[in-house]
């Protein structure tokens, strides 16, 4: 859509925009290349801008969308058009963490860092978290389904003796998969996949999204994507196979057949479940009796330090990259 609607208006084709990418490595550098000359600039706010995006986002084809942004780029300066095409392929690399700007949400609005980091990993969106922090009301975000939350992330520990210390007298431990991150939003009959960095899978893996149909109840459930054959995980390289795949055909489903491990369940029928105990969220996962393609994450209750290293040295015997260790 960007790539048509950038070669329109330069008046190029895509080898002359593919030699400008060869040049610059950057889509935004690019853009602002192929557009010198071309634009006829006009005053254009950012509520214009946010507006046109909004119009992108609901049309449905790709060309109504390509000749939406080729109105919006037809209107602004090379280097205007370039940041555009910079916000909308997510590249802005101005090397700033997600973890600075929220605490520069909390100085500059004077509110707890722990409210913005909270309401920021239920709405994935940093302005919106902004928004809410301005008015007061951080603590009304909510988890929403088909809108993307950061990911909750494990870190580190030097032995198993400081992790029994974090998670107390038990421990639920998981092995540590190798495939990718996925959470999957069902509501109705809308089912959608992201990624660990938040973008859309879904289209790569349709066993995984017709299954999720057959399931009566809207869920958000989180787990990892995972080659599978013959009840053995097969090595990551044969999962990328299905990776930035537009559509999917019967061969590549056969060769290599994927699962969706679910390790936790977020959300239930417009209940939010983050703020429930794990083994309580585990109870009503279990309780579900998800179909195949999808299993269930195998645990293992550790109660001492020397448990859970008996525990770690099996996965190593397993080849397993390590394990993970959680606080029901």
């Amino acid at each position: 859509m960007i790539r048509n609607a950038v070669c329109e208006v330069a008046e190029v084709d895509e080898e002359a925009l593919g030699e400008a990418y060869l040049r610059h490595a950057d889509v935004g550098d690019v853009i602002e290349e192929v557009l010198t000359g071309k634009t006829r600039p006009e005053p254009t706010s950012l509520l214009d801008i946010q507006q046109a995006f909004d119009r992108i986002y609901q049309e449905r084809t790709v060309k109504k969308k390509a000749q939406i942004l080729r109105d919006l780029l037809v209107r602004l300066t090379p280097l205007e058009a370039k940041y555009v095409g910079k916000v909308l392929t997510g590249d802005l690399r101005i090397g700033l963490r997600a973890g600075l700007v929220e605490e520069g949400i909390a100085r500059g609005f004077n509110v707890p860092l722990g409210d913005v980091a909270w309401a920021s990993m239920l709405s994935g969106d940093v302005g919106e978290v902004a928004l809410l922090a301005r008015r007061g009301t951080l603590r009304q975000a909510r988890l929403r389904l088909m809108h993307p939350f950061q990911f909750m992330l494990a870190s580190p520990e030097e032995d198993a003796a400081a992790i029994m210390r974090r998670v107390g007298g038990e421990a639920w431990v998981e092995d540590k998969y190798d495939g990718i991150r996925g959470q999957l939003h069902k509501e109705g009959d809308r089912v959608v996949l992201y990624s660990r960095d938040l973008n859309e899978v879904t289209p790569a893996f349709p066993e995984v999204v017709e299954a999720a149909l057959a399931v009566p109840h809207d869920l958000l459930l989180d787990g990892e994507l995972l080659a599978f054959r013959d009840g053995v995980v097969r090595p990551f390289f044969e999962l990328q196979r299905r990776l930035g795949r537009k559509k999917v055909d019967a061969s590549l489903l056969r060769e290599v057949p994927v699962i969706f491990v679910a390790f936790d369940l977020l959300y239930l029928d417009g209940q939010g479940l983050l703020t429930e105990p794990l083994r309580e969220r585990r109870r009503v996962l279990e309780s579900l009796a998800l179909p195949a393609p999808f299993m269930l994450a195998y645990l293992i209750q550790a109660h001492s330090a020397e448990e859970l290293d008996r525990i770690f040295e099996g996965a190593r015997a397993r080849n397993n990259e390590g394990l993970m260790v959680k606080d029901p």
